[in-house]
């Protein structure tokens, strides 16, 4: 039996009960409940929403205020506009409570058309279409002030601390930060900018010496806000309270928890509180005495009528500057004299200014006019540089009168402030949050880190629960075989089709993304990974990074040459956010990048040894602190300079990372469940009961005859009938088990020294020597510069060989022959976050399928970056992250490319810095097993500073098997550091008969996988 109860907005009649249930009569309402569903907080269907048609009829009429009246106002009992509560019932037992709206009325259909929010929907309905205006608006409709600040180098200095609330409303310590941003913009009179240093230094090539005009200003800088306080604000104007687990969990000391995570105001939405504006009139003459020029105030006090100043700058006459910044005032002068007889004289007299009682230089003045003409009105606009609390007045001069005779300031001039360019207004903080609704950034929020959300709408507690926390978090097991229809089918399917799923990466903008800084969030949260499939029963595909921009930071700088950065060894940990583009390649004319909102992680306070971080008001020294504030991104990012496909750009800068934890943290499980070779999808038919799907808790373990599920969705459940409903299931694989889930927290050892052999020694934070290091650290505290050798637990400088053991001193890198797995060891450090079962292995039987018919040649593109080192002239072969360095042909097969390349001088002395780049194309084939290099394709040169130095594509046979490789050679008295970008098109030019089995080959770099129904290029299984 379908039963709808409701709570009337106010009681029908005094002492009725609260309750009523509304007419179901010939209803038919049919459910559907989605486990993905949890995931996103904007979904409206499945058991969070749920539409149905209501009869009109006395009860229906008489509870929704007879709205099918056309001219029937709104009563208090019912308003369309206010929620009601709702609870639908199947056999007396609730299977949905939420709030009920009243969508539309049919007036010849008769009928009222409802829909029913529950659970998250009820969250996602309340803050659909709002605003961070609308969630900090108070009570008395104004918006709080709270979090506005003044952007003071003082304030800014504080921040770092985090133990400082620097808000004007005291909303708790380390609510507000600012990370070290980088610009590139600062001269606003000129507009050619540069970048500047952690000296609060900028370098630029055409003028010599601008260091006393480009000074680092804090308010330069942009403020960034706790992820966890504006969640609290969210919740609070829901009316609930946030739980204190899962994601919200600050009790251990990770160095990524919620509560050191923080977002950088978007630049096109930073707001600073306009100057409201002032106009003040003389109540009174005030007579000006000849000859006593420097004491002439033009004195307007608060008694004068229209006097506007609603904040309060003007006292007894005098202004003072909220902040420091140029002000423009607008001075009208009625002016008469007492000189009748002198009067065909033409006199000449000053206006001026006092800051903080010193005379400024006046204006002179002669109008031309006699004093016979006088009254006369004058009007001045002054625009003057204050600081913050200088003193304002405006002066009179006399110049040439005679002592003892006056001017007069008649009554009715006035002053006013037309103009005020501030530097270190009050910062408008909610205004700063943006105009984007927060439906929308909550989402983003719970799409970057997996969250799953729930609601106690009793306790009113909202939990946001990392996806494997809620799927681990006290599940049972519930029996499911007798409520299985065996008339029906029970059909067992792979999770995902590996012949048609394809990784590709998007931006923002939902374009393909090609610079390097997106094409290596390789196994990333955020940045831009999306996963497709044809597969309809793979629900929740999304873009991670369709909301927030992604972190590109850098190594603070000490020294620009070329304006390229130079890595500062002394500060490892500190970075800055770099929001600044080469507008012209190389010549150092940059823009500021209108960035979007961006998350990154505080990671505490990095000391200098050597310098320290200045920052000014105004071009006034004001605060320093002796060292850096450290930010890290989201992600993990190659810490490398990168190279622009579609630029000349070649100077990118560093970027920070996180390590594993992120994606691992997050991701890593729910993946493995869609793409493990054991995974599998179920689609069956049921007679599910009410107190089935009561209640129900996604995290749930079913069992139907001897097999493990968990639910994904139950279509078409027909509440208060006996019918068959639709389920899909899929298999149990153990959740967290699967994967190592230790939580990697980030670096916890120092470095304490080298060794002759390039060995990083470690000690603990307490500075106790330590045998071994860790990937973790010798990727965060190395800067992505130093090599981590998992076999030995050992961090080198520079890359070391071992003795692998490779022939000719070539390392083959640990994917290169029919290897699927990523570099080996049971670790899940960032090339291996994906568990092992993700792809087949070439040697599984299950690889095989049956090849429908097809002939003629395939073709796919694929993309990679090498790196590699020379020293003097001794060629070098570039090789992936891993140590692959030679890419595996087919027999026969044409392999077309673009080789783009960049390298970096790194030999001490004038050279240093110095950059050379290249593009060429190259074309290398096999023919029965054996690889030629057309002649016409010539050895790749560079077009920079240095022309011995070069790049060729070269071939080899290697255990019959053909395959190709990059190599460098350098210049003969330096040292260069290689990146070079590969595109790789390759075609198989083998036709392929019909009805055959042949092997599923496959390509993957943790970016792309190519799987085709026949033999496909197959360079290294693992490329990075």
């Amino acid at each position: 039996m379908l039963e709808i109860a409701v709570k009337p907005q106010k009681p029908l009649v005094a002492g009725e009960p609260n309750w009523t249930f509304l007419d179901t009569t010939d209803v038919g309402l049919e459910m559907s409940f989605g486990r993905e569903i949890l995931d996103d907080v904007t979904a409206q269907t499945g058991d969070h929403s749920l539409s149905f048609d209501l009869p009109f009829s006395t009860v229906n009429d008489r509870f929704f205020q007879h709205s099918n009246v056309m001219d029937t106002s709104v009563t208090p009992q019912f308003n369309w506009l206010n929620n009601t509560e709702c609870v639908i019932s199947d056999n007396s037992i609730p299977v949905l409570e939420g709030i009920l709206n009243l969508e539309s009325v049919d007036l010849q259909g008769r009928k009222y058309s409802c829909v029913v929010y529950g659970n998250q929907a009820n969250i996602f309905q309340e803050l659909k279409g709002r605003t961070w205006r609308d969630i900090f608006t108070q009570a008395d409709g104004t918006v709080t002030q709270d979090l506005n600040f003044a952007p003071s180098a003082a304030n800014v200095v504080a921040s770092y601390s985090m133990g400082i609330d620097i808000t004007s409303g005291n909303v708790g310590n380390g609510t507000i930060t600012f990370p070290l941003i980088d610009k590139g913009v600062y001269q606003e009179s000129t507009d050619r900018t540069t970048p500047y240093t952690a000296l609060g230094q900028q370098y630029n090539a055409i003028t010599a010496d601008l260091a006393s005009q480009v000074k680092l200003l804090a308010s330069s800088q942009l403020p960034a806000i706790k992820v966890e306080y504006l969640i609290d604000q969210l919740a609070d104007y829901l009316g609930y309270t946030v739980s204190n687990e899962g994601f919200m969990d600050t009790s251990g000391t990770s160095a990524y928890g919620v509560d050191k995570l923080y977002m950088v105001v978007a630049g096109k939405d930073f707001k600073k509180l306009p100057l409201s504006p002032t106009k003040i009139q003389k109540a009174a003459d005030q007579i000006i005495i000849g000859g006593s020029a420097g004491e002439n105030f033009v004195l307007f006090d608060n008694e004068s009528s229209p006097f506007y100043d609603p904040e309060q700058l003007w006292s007894n006459g005098y202004f003072t500057a909220p902040y420091g910044g140029t002000f423009t005032f607008r001075l009208n002068l009625n002016l008469s004299h007492d000189f009748s007889n002198i009067s065909p004289v033409v006199p000449s007299w000053a206006v001026s200014y006092t800051n903080n009682g010193a005379q400024q230089n006046p204006i002179q003045y002669s109008s031309g006019t006699p004093y016979s003409s006088y009254p006369l009105t004058a009007t001045f606009d002054m625009s003057v540089q204050l600081s913050a609390g200088d003193i304002f007045a405006p002066t009179f001069q006399t110049i040439d009168i005679v002592s003892g005779f006056a001017f007069t300031v008649l009554a009715g001039s006035t002053i006013e402030i037309i103009a005020a360019t501030d530097t270190d207004a009050t910062v408008d903080m909610v205004g700063s949050l943006g105009t984007e609704t927060v439906d929308k950034w909550l989402k983003a929020i719970l799409t970057q880190f997996n969250l799953v959300i729930e609601t106690d709408d009793t306790n009113k507690v909202i939990t946001f629960w990392g996806r494997d926390q809620f799927y681990a978090d006290n599940p049972v097991t519930i029996d499911w075989t007798k409520n299985i229809d065996t008339a029906s089918p029970f059909v067992v399917k792979p999770y995902t089709d590996v012949l048609s799923r394809t990784t590709t990466y998007t931006n923002a903008e939902g374009e393909d993304s090609t610079n390097l800084y997106s094409i290596n969030q390789k196994k990333k949260v955020y940045g831009t990974y999306e996963r497709t499939t044809t597969v309809d029963l793979a629900q929740g595909d999304r873009v991670v990074g369709d909301y927030f921009v992604p972190y590109r930071a850098k190594r603070i700088p000490y020294n620009y040459q070329n304006l390229v950065p130079v890595y500062d060894s002394n500060v490892l940990n500190a970075t800055m956010m770099r929001m600044w583009a080469d507008l012209n390649g190389m010549d150092g004319n940059l823009q500021d990048v209108d960035n979007g909102p961006m998350l990154f992680f505080y990671g505490g306070f990095a000391p200098s040894p050597y310098v320290d971080l200045t920052l000014h008001d105004s071009g006034t020294l004001a605060a320093t602190a002796a060292g850096f504030p450290i930010a890290k991104s989201v992600s993990e990012t190659s810490q490398n300079y990168t190279l622009n496909w579609n630029s000349s750009s070649t100077a990118d800068a560093y970027t920070s990372n996180t390590s594993d934890g992120l994606f691992a943290r997050f991701h890593r499980v729910q993946y493995n469940e869609r793409h493990s070779t054991e995974a599998r999808i179920v689609t069956c038919s049921a007679l599910l009961q009410p107190e089935d799907v009561a209640n129900l808790r996604y995290n749930e373990i079913i069992f139907i005859a001897g097999s493990y599920y968990l639910l994904v969705s139950i279509d078409n459940y027909a509440v208060g009938e006996e019918k068959l409903c639709n389920l899909t299931l899929r298999k149990y694989l153990g959740g967290n088990a699967l994967v190592d889930q230790t939580p990697v927290d980030g670096c916890l050892l120092l470095v304490s020294g080298f060794t002759a052999g390039f060995e990083v020694l470690w000690t603990d934070l307490s500075g106790n020597p330590q045998d071994e290091g860790s990937a973790v650290c010798c990727e965060e505290l190395g800067g992505g510069q130093w090599f981590w050798n998992e076999a030995n637990k050992t961090c080198y400088t520079q890359e070391v060989d071992i003795g692998d053991g490779d022939e000719g001193g070539v390392d083959e890198g640990g994917g290169d022959e029919g290897s699927s797995g990523g570099s080996g060891g049971g670790t899940h450090g960032p090339e291996d976050d994906f568990p092992q079962g993700l792809f087949l292995p070439d040697s599984n039987a299950d690889e095989h399928k049956r090849v429908q018919s097809r002939t003629g040649a395939r073709s796919t593109e694929v993309k990679f970056m090498l790196t590699t080192q020379t020293t003097g002239n001794t060629p070098a072969i570039a090789h992936t992250k891993l140590g692959n360095k030679r890419i595996t042909m087919l027999p026969d097969m044409i392999v077309g490319m673009t080789v783009e390349f960049v390298a970096k001088v790194t030999t001490a002395g004038s050279s240093y810095g110095q950059m050379l780049f290249g593009k060429s194309d190259a074309t290398v084939r096999t023919t029965a097993n054996v690889p030629a290099k057309p002649a016409t394709d010539n050895t790749i040169f560079d077009n920079g500073d240095i022309p011995s130095a070069s790049i060729e594509v070269k071939t080899i046979v290697l255990s019959g098997v053909p395959k190709f490789f990059v190599e460098c050679t350098g210049h003969n008295l330096l040292d260069l550091d290689w990146t070079i970008n590969v595109v790789a098109r390759a075609q198989d030019i083998r036709e392929v008969t019909n009805n055959v089995e042949r092997p599923i080959m496959q390509f993957q770099d943790g970016n792309n996988q190519i799987f085709m129904n026949t033999d496909v290029v197959q360079f290294n299984n693992v490329i990075t």
